[in-house]
């Protein structure tokens, strides 16, 4: 067995693959979440600036209309 896989399996932290799984779980969970208030479109802006930041700052522009209206 490859040695990362048994460091994986001994230690219980999966290795990640960060240009694939986390591009991949920020979708899993904008599209999961209602953004029921302004707090969840800034932690959403701020996850998505690393990613996308034009839509990071749309995300962002909704948390202040959001509080404003």
């Amino acid at each position: 067995m490859h040695s990362m896989h048994m460091a994986a399996l001994e230690t219980g932290i999966v290795p990640v693959n960060w240009s694939e799984d986390i591009p991949r779980n920020i979708d899993y969970y904008l599209e999961r979440t209602s953004n029921g208030s302004s707090l969840s479109y800034v932690v959403h802006s701020w996850v998505a600036v690393r990613r996308n930041r034009r839509h990071s700052w749309r995300l962002f522009e909704e948390a202040l209309k959001t509080d404003y209206e």
